[in-house]
């Protein structure tokens, strides 16, 4: 399947929990395709971007820092390694964000979902009632980041059954890699989830709903046979079960060619990517390649190694910080997921690993 803006908007949203999407990222889709999300306030324009990977049209070099002048704008060099600077447009500073309330607010409409407001609750967002016909009352919400399946089992086991609901439905923007454990653990409480991306109909924001019926019976209907006892792990495989196996690894690989460093994904030489080995995007992709397999690095490593203070790190006013725009140049050159979580740190995600 072709890839859409939304689709790859939504696999972004399910990556971090307030992506920033720059111009030059989203040109490459149908001006028809951009155009309705712009008009319904889904993406929304707004503060330029103060750090930049190079531009295509400008000869290679490293990240570039963004600089308005009287003269206009300028991409400058970081650290030590003068250049002289280099001329911007608006479409390479220009950036946009997702409006959560109107995106809960278009998929409601789409999907005659009964409920009103936006609250967030940590990731998990309210979006009210659907009538399914056979069925009954489905709850239904809309899960955001979702690469960590322990903190979202966590976050379902807050969720709250309505006195009159048949079942617990969790949208999430794409698919979600459970372990079987963990599936059994989220029939137990009587949730299933259905990913936004899988959607194929004329309105991207509409589900089958005929579908999902079928889904929640046979969740239902699982749940019940179960009872309160856990069934085998082979019980709990199935065409449902979205896990991560070896066809859905992705093997990222470090190599020096000619004294300068080149990344591989599943065997594709991304190239040079970064340029200097001292810029700040070369060292945070330099930090989370050593941890591939050990889990989360703290934020502290990457505040230490670039310099940052916390505020600067972190996201003020519902605006990404310097850590999260870094952390988009290196997800767009390499083209792999990167989780970045307040409380945990920065990883990887975890289906990428080392060559052996």
């Amino acid at each position: 399947m072709t890839e859409t803006l939304l689709h790859f908007i939504l696999q972004r949203l399910d990556q971090i929990e307030c992506p920033v999407f720059l111009h030059r990222e989203l040109e490459r889709f149908p001006e028809d395709e951009f155009r309705p999300l712009r008009a319904e306030g889904i993406l929304r324009e707004t503060s330029r971007t103060t750090e930049i990977a190079r531009p295509k049209n400008v000869p290679p070099g490293g990240d570039l820092i963004v600089r308005q002048t009287s003269k206009g704008i300028f991409g400058v060099a970081d650290e030590d390694d003068y250049f002289d600077p280099i001329p911007l447009t608006e479409d390479d500073v220009r950036q946009y964000e997702i409006s959560l309330p109107k995106l809960a607010t278009v998929i409601r409409q789409a999907n005659g979902i009964e409920g009103t407001g936006f609250v967030n609750h940590h990731g998990l967002i309210p979006m009210g009632e659907k009538v399914l016909d056979g069925f009954g009352n489905l709850d239904v919400f809309f899960s955001i980041p979702n690469l960590d399946e322990d903190e979202f089992i966590a976050r379902c086991r807050r969720v709250d059954r309505a006195i009159d609901a048949a079942g617990i439905v969790i949208l999430t923007p794409s698919s979600i890699a459970l372990s079987p454990e963990k599936r059994i653990q989220m029939e137990h409480l009587g949730i299933f989830t259905v990913a936004m991306t899988t959607n194929s109909r004329p309105n991207a924001f509409s589900l089958d709903w005929n579908i999902i019926a079928k889904k929640a019976k046979l969740h239902a209907a699982h749940s019940v046979d179960r009872g309160s006892e856990a069934p085998p792990e082979a019980e709990s495989r199935g065409d449902s079960i979205n896990t991560i196996t070896d066809a859905d690894k992705i093997v990222l690989e470090r190599k020096e060619i000619d004294e300068r460093v080149h990344w591989f994904v599943n065997g594709e030489d991304k190239g040079h990517v970064f340029v200097r080995p001292e810029s700040i995007s070369a060292k945070i992709t330099e930090i989370l390649y050593d941890q591939i397999g050990h889990g989360w690095v703290p934020h502290k490593t990457f505040m230490n190694a670039c310099a940052w203070k916390e505020d600067e790190y972190f996201a003020a006013s519902g605006e990404p910080g310097r850590m999260q725009r870094q952390l988009n140049i290196i997800r767009k050159n390499l083209g792999v997921a990167i989780e970045f979580r307040k409380g945990k740190g920065v990883r990887f995600a975890e289906n990428i690993v080392k060559s052996k």
